[in-house]
């Protein structure tokens, strides 16, 4: 049985002790359409909030050069840190917010599982709308 991308966010929080977090969402509408939320912060404000960096990222990109790659997006305050990143191929993005706690180190290759995980599932999904 394939994982869902329900069970892939869900599992990203017993990973990762401190993660506040994660959801999966459309990188131009501003929507999420998986997410899990243990620290109960408001999600479509996240959500509009990684959309604004997406654009603002994707003009920054376009200053620096066409062939350069955002890999990683990440902000921090003095008592969180968002990782967000675009998943390849696919419309959606990825994000993972987590408390200062957690080191930088810990976090990055949760948030790696779940975007390779995610793609998977969601490059799949594209392909499947293609073809209806």
């Amino acid at each position: 049985m394939s994982t869902t991308l329900k069970a892939l966010v869900e599992n990203s929080n017993d990973s990762l002790t401190g993660l506040e977090a994660t959801f999966v969402g459309y990188q131009d509408q501003g929507m999420v359409i998986e997410y899990i939320n243990p620290a109960n912060l408001d999600i479509d404000f996240l959500a509009a909030y990684t959309s604004e960096l997406i654009r603002a990222n994707a003009k920054f990109k376009s200053v620096l050069s066409k062939q350069s790659e955002i890999k990683y997006i990440i902000t921090s305050t003095s008592q969180n840190r968002l990782i967000l990143q675009m998943i390849p191929n696919t419309e959606f993005y990825v994000a993972m917010v987590t408390n200062n706690s957690v080191k930088f180190e810990d976090s990055i290759p949760v948030f790696k599982k779940l975007l390779m995980s995610s793609r998977k599932i969601l490059v799949k999904k594209s392909v499947a709308g293609l073809r209806a």
